[in-house]
């Protein structure tokens, strides 16, 4: 099994929660001392190799894998009595089965206003209510369908970083960046 870190993320409660190829960790301590507790599919994920975690503010974690995105909500947030172990996070997944635009998941990132965007190998996928998705892809004016990064700037922009350049919108319209506007490399892998 291969252990190196992905991705890391922060809750609320001071939890780190760490991807990897062989599942998600939650990391709290206790006296300064580490306590961990792995997930894996046998506890719900939709898949092991985790590419990519983001936190929301309503205490939810999306996470994504090269199988779909998971959603793990934490004990207690739904406000009932739960204890600690790892049965009390409720996992729900989503595929191409749910509409998202690809099952690999490169990152996940989550807006300002709480939207769920998903970078996969074939496009983006724009999280709408509980079980609908938006996408976009080369098609539709992406730069390129395999995007590795997503960031918001100030203005409210959202940003994709692909292996064919830059791509931002505002809801609105799509830009594209690569070498002719001035990139001096066209494959993004961070934002």
């Amino acid at each position: 099994s291969n252990n190196q870190i992905s991705g890391i993320a922060q809750d609320q409660s001071g939890n780190y929660w760490l991807s990897s190829q062989s599942g998600l960790t939650q990391m709290t301590f206790l006296n300064s001392q580490p306590l961990c507790r792995s997930f894996t599919t046998d506890d719900g994920l939709i898949n092991n190799n985790v590419k990519s975690i983001a936190y929301a503010n309503d205490r939810t974690l999306w996470i994504a894998t090269d199988g779909g995105i998971s959603r793990m909500k934490p004990p207690g947030w739904n406000d009932k009595a739960a204890g600690l172990n790892k049965s009390t996070f409720e996992f729900k997944n989503y595929s191409k089965v749910n509409g998202l635009i690809d099952d690999a998941v490169n990152c996940i990132f989550v807006d300002r206003d709480g939207r769920i965007w998903c970078g996969t190998r074939g496009g983006v996928s724009m999280m709408l209510g509980e079980n609908a998705f938006v996408n976009i892809n080369e098609g539709a004016g992406l730069i390129n369908n395999e995007v590795s990064a997503i960031i918001q700037d100030r203005k409210g922009n959202i940003w994709f970083g692909t292996l064919g350049g830059l791509a931002k919108t505002d809801m609105k319209k799509m830009v594209t960046y690569d070498e002719v506007e001035g990139l001096f490399d066209k494959s993004i892998h961070c934002l």
